[in-house]
């Protein structure tokens, strides 16, 4: 096994993390050189084992949030198992957890529990709503958050139904969030010797994330309608359809403006009084101003679009598939797709590391792990015996 070095090496982090919220977290900092022990339930593990997409029997999508972590197994229900965890957590710097609140508490392992066997431990919390407040307690998944925060009623066409973002983005930026709040207490613990507790809510991610919307109604008494792709604050700024597939185009500077009429020889709209500036373009998009947009690429392709924009200096890029962007040139050049190997399913390519340190970059050390891989490795390096060990696992704790 590779020996990982960067910012985070030295710190060692014992991961409770399920899904994908948690797991990214932990993922981001097993990336920069964290020591990351996950621990499993014997038998059943994360439930992102059973996530597609699968090659054989094996989560690809497991592989992906748990590169770089090394697997062991406890079950946190057996007195043993919390002695064994315990016993992690002493020498530990982070735990991190994403379970339903209140359930590490019942196992006797929650943040009290913890700090009282090691007082300088970083505990990082993520749920769908927080420790605190009235719904604390609730189920939560992604589409009832985002309906909850108000993302779902800012995405979709104008007068459509309300619309879920496509990926589970409060699971994401969450799990973003939380390595930043860990991080943030590393620090904090370096210059105070202190430990904390640091908790995300899933719900809060999604409400960080509506842009101006709320300052907008608290100033203005407006709540902020969905406008479809339609920018709220230029015109144009819109996707269009072409010929084979679709186009975005954002316009918002007047210069920008001329030189777009230019390229699509419509110098007569430039000084007209309906798009001479941003807010009267913006007022008279519809249906003026899309209309024209739409009737001039509609029979063209959709790259010879974009080159002719973009030459003038124009935001504009074809709408792209998966494919299509998995091949792009860019992210491909920027190192955003990885081949990592992994010891079940093989070689894997999966996103790669989006932060860009120039002296201590990130790494995937190693592929995801079976389930309990290391456990005894674990163990024997926090002092338990082979004895102690091979104890265990004839009672069924690993």
């Amino acid at each position: 096994m590779e020996k990982h070095k960067g910012p985070l090496s030295g710190i060692q982090i014992i991961d409770f993390t399920q899904a994908h919220a948690g797991s990214l977290c932990t993922m981001l900092l097993a990336d920069f050189g964290a020591e990351t022990i996950k621990i499993e339930r014997p038998g059943v593990g994360d439930q992102c084992r059973y996530w597609p997409p699968f090659k054989g029997e094996h989560s690809a999508y497991y592989s992906f949030l748990n590169r770089g972590k090394k697997s062991i197994t406890i079950d946190a229900r057996t007195e043993a198992g919390r002695d064994i965890i315990k016993k992690l957590v002493s020498r530990a710097d982070v735990v991190c957890e994403n379970f339903k609140v209140g359930n590490m508490e019942r196992l006797g392992i929650g943040y009290e529990e913890l700090k009282k066997v090691n007082p300088r431990l970083i505990y990082g919390s993520i749920s769908g709503f927080g420790i605190t407040g009235p719904i604390r307690n609730s189920a939560a998944y992604d589409l009832m958050l985002q309906a909850m925060s108000g993302i779902a009623d800012l995405t979709g066409a104008g007068e459509g139904a309300p619309t879920k973002a496509g990926p589970a983005i409060g699971d994401h930026f969450s799990g973003v969030y939380m390595a930043i709040a860990i991080c943030l207490a590393l620090i904090y613990r370096e210059r105070s010797g202190e430990g904390q507790r640091a908790e995300i809510s899933i719900l809060d991610t999604l409400f960080s994330a509506l842009d101006s919307a709320p300052v907008t109604y608290s100033i203005t008494g407006e709540n902020p309608r969905r406008n479809g792709n339609r920018g709220r604050d230029e015109a144009p700024s819109d996707t269009f359809k072409t010929l084979d597939g679709f186009i975005s185009i954002t316009i918002t500077t007047d210069h920008e403006w001329k030189n777009f009429c230019k390229t699509i020889e419509r110098g007569d709209l430039v000084n007209h009084p309906n798009f001479c500036d941003a807010r009267n373009r913006f007022e008279n998009y519809t249906p003026g101003l899309k209309s024209i947009i739409t009737n001039y690429v509609r029979d063209k392709n959709s790259l010879a679009v974009e080159k002719s924009l973009q030459a003038a200096g124009i935001a504009c890029a074809r709408v792209m598939s998966i494919k299509e962007v998995i091949d792009l040139d860019h992210i491909n050049a920027r190192e955003m797709l990885i081949d990592v190997a992994d010891s079940q399913i093989g070689n894997i390519r999966m996103p790669g590391i989006s932060i860009k340190l120039s002296s201590t970059p990130g790494s995937v050390a190693f592929g995801a792990e079976a389930l309990g891989e290391s456990s005894d490795s674990v163990l024997l390096n926090a002092g338990f015996s082979q004895d102690e060990v091979a104890a265990f696992r004839a009672n069924q704790i690993l």
